[in-house]
């Protein structure tokens, strides 16, 4: 009897993932928001920019034509600059606020008070038989 096994091929190290960061890192302060939900996106050659739709998640680079039921790096990289700038948002906001992140104080309860019957009830629970 033969038992033949497979091994999972390892992924690739240039995943589309992966190149929409480096390609965010690198040129991210060039990704231009034009419109409502309409951004420019550069090339990573360098030779132009792509015109991205992001509610649509749609791109005119030669990628997305190809592949049109995947993500292009260009879409992935807007929704990272996307994700940084309302992660900035809500820091601004707080700032603004006067506040850091939030930590319990005086009147500000972390958990409400379980009251004495919710305390004896628990401490039955342990109690040896």
């Amino acid at each position: 009897m033969t038992v033949t096994t497979s091994v999972p091929k390892a992924p690739r190290p240039d995943t589309r993932e992966l190149r929409a960061l480096a390609l965010y890192r690198e040129r991210g302060a060039e990704i231009v928001r034009t419109g409502p939900w309409t951004y420019t996106v550069p090339s990573c050659t360098g030779t132009g920019f792509w015109a991205v739709n992001y509610r649509a998640e749609s791109c005119d680079c030669p990628d997305a034509r190809l592949h049109p039921g995947l993500n292009c790096k260009h879409v992935l990289a807007v929704a990272v600059k996307r994700a940084k700038r309302r992660g900035q948002s809500a820091r601004n906001a707080r700032r603004r606020r006067g506040g850091g992140p939030r930590k319990a104080g005086p009147g500000r309860a972390r958990w409400p008070d379980p009251g004495p019957a919710r305390i004896a009830f628990r401490s039955s629970c342990f109690s040896p038989l």
